[in-house]
């Protein structure tokens, strides 16, 4: 739940336009083009790890590979509910150590934690176990507070565009004809930690703890609504 976290934006940019449309009375048209926000603190996080297992043969490093994330899933549950769906794999390699007659696998893989808060323990946790790395790590809104903020500043736009529209009605008085949402966009899109100094994955073990509290976005996730409504002057 959200609840008293969510800060609608005052100051809505709005667009009136009025026109005459045949008919005779009760036919005049005012279409206004406003805009709501809502924002909020992100609610859950999610972690994009690449995890390494290395061997004499391809057997042995899958076979490495796969111990290493048995563990990470062992290390996760907790902060999972115990839900694996929330870890997922995005892609799996094997190849041939360049000038060695080792083998390499690795696999990404993206881990969504539904509160944010555990985040520093998660990363904790994960500096414990060899071969796992850092891509990057962000803090997100989880589905119900977007659908929560769309909510939000929808109500918030729609308001704004009836006040506007009765502003330059010529009765004082209007009633909806038509709504479109034009496009909605969450912003921003917060990466906390993007590898290291040269753009590549940090050992999870290196991250420190001071590191990891300084991590996340510190300001709000904002959701906006675009919308064009079309009233009618009673």
């Amino acid at each position: 739940m959200i609840g008293a976290a969510i800060i609608v934006a005052a100051l809505i940019i709005a667009f009136a336009v009025y026109t005459t449309s045949p008919g005779g009375s009760g036919s005049s048209l005012i279409t206004i083009t406003a805009s709501g926000t809502s924002s909020t603190t992100a609610g859950q996080a999610v972690f994009y790890l690449y995890v390494n297992g290395s061997g004499t043969s391809t057997q042995l490093a899958i076979a490495n590979l796969s111990n290493t994330l048995n563990s990470v899933n062992s290390t996760l549950t907790k902060y999972i509910n115990g839900n694996l769906s929330l870890i997922s794999t995005q892609y799996f390699n094997v190849n041939k150590v360049y000038n060695s007659s080792r083998f390499s696998a690795s696999e990404s893989i993206q881990v969504t934690v539904p509160n944010a808060k555990n985040a520093t323990g998660v990363l904790i946790s994960l500096s414990g176990i060899p071969n796992v790395y850092i891509n990057n790590v962000q803090a997100t809104l989880t589905y119900n507070q977007t659908s929560m903020l769309r909510s939000q500043a929808l109500s918030t736009a729609i308001a704004n565009a009836t006040a506007q529209a009765v502003a330059v009605s010529p009765t004082g008085k209007v009633s909806v004809v038509n709504i479109t949402v034009s496009n909605y966009y969450v912003y921003p899109f917060p990466y906390a930690l993007g590898g290291g100094a040269t753009g590549q994955p940090v050992p999870a073990g290196t991250v420190s703890k001071q590191a990891v509290n300084s991590l996340f976005y510190s300001g709000k996730n904002q959701v906006t609504e675009s919308i064009t409504v079309v009233f009618r002057a009673a």
